[in-house]
């Protein structure tokens, strides 16, 4: 696995998919599902607009899934999902792909470019596929991803967060983007112990799924109606109470400063990842 990649692990995205064994193939590595379909499956890369996904697959790697008799190939999404996209649509998209050279001319690699709007694209310069019945996606993917990594690992990701701010402004239905944020909003909340940065208050307790969970807010410090986003600097935890309080001004932060208020006197957070210590 890459070292900066984010998003659910090769191991989860099988689970999700229900698999029953995998091997490995001229360095290829396959999954049969229960549903006794066989797979391959590929972690994407996100492109800078948070929106789009991309990846390159060599000509020599698309023979081998056809000698292989691969049904699908399944793109890992960061946190969004797998894309589990027939082979027959791959074989169609191939046709107009755009691609890179190679030094002696031929093609080094065909480009699969994916948008993950209002609705899922594959698209090249000529077809748009859409597939969106094609995206796998559960909600205990990210805590159960989340759960797995160390605070060290958690802290990089946060550290790594795109601010895709502009996107929530231009469409509130990229479901895409409310994924990450979601992603991003656990990693806060695990680096805070799920308490209270303000008050200390911390409460577990078990969702009716039988599920940990606990009684604490995610906050944007700076509103995103005033152009704050899920950046590590931008989000804290607080209890409801202490939420309440921000919201009718008796705690107000100065983010510029890194000072918070309490009925206009200057108090101390407690801190794990802002950096805000006095």
């Amino acid at each position: 696995m890459e070292e900066n990649r984010r998003g659910i692990s090769d191991k989860t995205a099988a689970e999700l998919l229900d698999y029953k064994n995998t091997y490995k193939n001229n360095s290829i590595s396959y999954y049969t599902l229960k549903t006794n379909e066989l797979v391959s499956m590929k972690f994407s890369h996100l492109y800078k607009d948070g929106v789009g996904y991309w990846y390159g697959i060599t000509p020599s790697t698309l023979e081998k899934y056809q000698s292989e008799g691969i049904s699908h190939l399944c793109l890992i999404l960061g946190y969004e999902g797998i894309l589990k996209i027939p082979v027959s649509i791959v074989h169609k998209y191939m046709e107009n792909a755009d691609s890179s050279k190679s030094s002696s001319g031929g093609i080094k690699h065909y480009h699969l470019r994916i948008k993950y709007d209002e609705e899922v694209l594959l698209y090249n310069s000529v077809d748009k596929f859409i597939v969106n019945q094609y995206l796998i996606f559960s909600e205990e993917i990210i805590v159960k991803e989340l759960n797995s990594k160390s605070m060290d690992q958690l802290k990089k990701e946060a550290e790594k967060f795109n601010d895709y701010a502009e996107q929530y402004i231009e469409s509130e239905k990229r479901s895409k983007i409310r994924k990450e944020s979601k992603a991003q909003k656990e990693r806060i909340a695990k680096l805070e112990q799920h308490t209270c940065q303000v008050c200390g208050f911390y409460q577990e307790y078990w969702s009716k799924k039988g599920e940990k969970s606990w009684i604490i807010h995610v906050d944007h410090i700076v509103d995103k109606a005033k152009g704050g986003g899920e950046t590590i600097d931008n989000l804290w935890v607080l209890c409801p109470n202490c939420h309440a309080k921000k919201t009718y001004g008796v705690i107000v932060v100065d983010k510029d400063n890194k000072i918070v208020k309490e009925n206009g006197r200057v108090i101390e957070i407690k801190d794990n990842h802002l950096g805000w210590a006095l």
